[in-house]
């Protein structure tokens, strides 16, 4: 059924294809679909979503709920076949939210517009649902879907999840929060997608994370002014074509890619992680991976905000005057600014470890590495250094970040300093330094080794949203998420052949 379907998506990869095309179909297939399943099913979607659209609304149509039932009855039973292809991102969603729970039992879900239970059950495959949940929601407003949610769930005897036949705006649950709300390709079919968001909020948990994987379309414009809390640049903009084309073709079924609703999630909470996407399979339509927590978290942000605490402390002068003025670190400004005008605080302050500190990201100085790292390794023997230098924990250390491995390597020493503050006027170097930090906390010995002995691996991308991910910045994971898969593969010239001199 896979195969039949990804011919036929990828015959519809350009935009502006035109219906007599998609008619055509209906007369190829008719035939054969009276005697093949497949094929009846093939077309069945494409009468739901694109023709069935144009045709004249029913008066109920006003009402979400027969909408909903309207564009979903028919193909409630198929919904699943016919849409791997198209809802990309799910699994990574699901996986990258895993990754960063707090706790790994008695946790509770919320899946907000869960239509037939796809999300949980492939939820299982990463994180049981008997063994780590104690209760799971799927809300949806369709009771066709639901149906099929509940047959998949009797079958699989869950009694700790429970379907919710309830609008997004106005559900209860019988637990006092949620230690996980989903929105799976769901915010972008909600109309009142502001009061959705409000009433979910406060359900959080204080250490719970929400996540968001959808349609949409984002320009440079909607980011001015709030670039330091949305977890990085890479790949956001979205080109004029591609903007205006999918928001007409989409909002013709109700699906609605405006840039508003993920700029509203990335207001009420703090970025932890943020992917920005295109399905390539179809004609590039662009989607987002995105992850957040409650804005207002985080036991150690008092003293990230702190200078002394988080960056040089040549920025802060200890024997100054008491009366006077103590210099600020750019990321203490930066998160004042936000908490004055009610933003999140900038994303990186959400990390769980204390490695990456506040930077402007956009720069124009940065431009000039034309985002890639020039070196993978280091040449120096730090080993020298250690003896010249006679360091102790009783110093700090100030270095260029490099590729990182000096700055291991003082790590490393039997005695080694308090603190060592790696800079590097590229990001990309500090963003090496980050994976090389990630890997050694969440990784094994052999996967470390491939990695940064041989420079290759052949599961990059998996390890990194599942173990890495919650070790390192929404800036290093987006770097690392478009650039690590071609940089580690097993048949590139790996890591240690490329950079901005070779690459």
């Amino acid at each position: 059924m896979s195969s039949v379907l990804e011919s036929y998506y990828n015959n519809l990869s350009l935009p502006g294809v035109p219906i007599y095309f998609i008619a055509g179909l209906f007369v190829a297939f008719g035939i054969s679909a009276l005697f093949n399943d497949n094929f009846r099913q093939v077309l069945l979607f494409c009468w739901t979503c694109f023709f069935k659209p144009f045709t004249q609304p029913s008066k109920s149509s006003s009402n979400q709920q027969h909408a909903l039932e309207s564009f979903y009855k028919a193909q409630a039973k198929i919904y699943d076949n016919t849409r791997s292809t198209l809802l990309q991102g799910r699994t990574t969603a699901l996986a990258l939210a895993a990754s960063h729970l707090q706790k790994s039992k008695d946790l509770v879900w919320v899946d907000v517009g869960g239509g037939t239970g796809w999300n949980i059950e492939e939820m299982d495959k990463i994180l049981p649902i008997r063994k780590h949940f104690k209760a799971v929601y799927l809300v949806d407003l369709s009771p066709s879907l639901l149906e099929v949610a509940r047959e998949r769930f009797e079958q699989r005897g869950w009694k700790n999840v429970h379907c919710l036949l309830a609008d997004a705006c106005t559900f209860t649950i019988d637990q006092p929060s949620a230690d996980f709300i989903s929105f799976s390709y769901s915010l972008s079919m909600i109309p009142t997608f502001h009061s959705c968001i409000d009433h979910v909020s406060p359900m959080l948990h204080r250490d719970g994370v929400v996540a968001c994987v959808d349609f949409g379309v984002q320009s440079e414009i909607t980011s001015v002014g709030r670039v330091n809390t949305l977890g990085g640049m890479k790949n956001r903009h979205n080109p004029w074509i591609f903007r205006t084309f999918w928001r007409i073709w989409f909002e013709a079924d109700r699906v609605f890619l405006d840039p508003a609703r993920r700029d509203y999630l990335e207001y009420r909470f703090g970025t932890l992680k943020s992917l920005n996407c295109y399905n390539k399979k179809l004609g590039n339509i662009p989607y987002y991976v995105w992850l957040g927590c409650d804005k207002d978290r985080s036991p150690a942000l008092l003293h990230r905000i702190n200078a002394l605490a988080t960056e040089s402390p040549y920025l802060a002068p200890q024997d100054v005057d008491q009366t006077a003025e103590i210099a600020k670190s750019k990321g203490h400004e930066a998160a004042l600014s936000n908490f004055a005008r009610n933003l999140p605080y900038p994303s990186i302050y959400y990390q769980n470890d204390i490695w990456r500190v506040y930077y402007d990201e956009v720069n124009p100085q940065y431009n000039q590495f034309n985002d890639q790292y020039i070196y993978a390794f280091t040449w120096e023997d730090p080993r020298e250094d250690a003896k010249i230098l006679n360091l102790s924990s009783k110093d700090t250390v100030l270095a260029i970040t490099s590729a990182g491995d000096n700055i291991l390597a003082y790590a490393s020493l039997p005695d080694p300093p308090r603190r060592i503050h790696g800079v590097d006027l590229n990001p990309a170097q500090n963003h090496l330094m980050e994976l090389k930090l990630a890997s050694f906390k969440a990784l094994k010995r052999d996967d470390v080794w491939q990695m940064f002995g041989s420079g290759r691996i052949d599961n990059f991308r998996d390890l990194l949203v599942n173990k890495l991910a919650p070790h390192m910045s929404s800036n290093a994971f987006q770097y690392w998420y478009d650039k690590g898969p071609s940089t580690f593969d097993v048949n590139s010239r790996g890591l240690y052949n490329t950079g901005f001199n070779l690459g």
